[in-house]
């Protein structure tokens, strides 16, 4: 809900907020003050806000991460249902492995991967149809081969077709 106030509000207008404020609106909504503080240290943690005191006020900000990622939520979710992209036939796949003792790395890049619009069909495994989304180049050379090896499968069962 924190979220969406700072999307929502917070977002367009360019200007922080008033703690007061946040809690007023969110009490509104049956969230209880503590709910609400312990929300925006995780996020002013996360680097998503900072806070802004004014003698014995504080005041909340979009950072520009929190900006960033914000506009890009809004953008996907006002854009829904527009025209996409078309789609070339082929999936980037990234197989990943994160030892146990890196559980904070593993949530870490679930989040982003996530974000991008990959779905995981199995642990390690992570499959999208958008490769662009995440800007990584060395998939490219997975994509090829898979694309290289579809082209080669369609003739050979051309080939095979035609002979009967």
């Amino acid at each position: 809900m924190l979220l969406t106030m700072f999307g929502e509000y917070v977002l367009p207008q360019g200007q922080p907020v008033w703690t007061s404020t946040l809690l007023y609106v969110l009490g509104g909504l049956e969230i209880e003050e503590k709910s609400t503080r312990q929300a925006l240290n995780r996020l002013a943690a996360e680097g998503w806000i900072v806070a802004d005191r004014v003698g014995r006020r504080v005041r909340w900000a979009l950072t520009e991460h929190g900006r960033a990622l914000l506009s890009e939520g809004a953008e996907r979710i006002y854009s829904f249902g527009r025209e996409r992209d078309s789609w070339d036939g082929r999936w980037l796949v990234l197989l990943v492995s994160v030892p146990e003792a890196r559980r904070d790395l593993r949530h870490q890049l679930r989040t982003r991967l996530t974000w991008a619009g990959l779905g995981s069909p199995m642990a390690g495994v992570w499959i999208s149809p958008h490769a662009s989304r995440i800007g990584v180049r060395a998939a490219n050379v997975f994509k090829d081969l898979h694309q290289a090896w579809h082209d080669a499968a369609q003739r050979r069962w051309a080939a095979l077709s035609a002979e009967n």
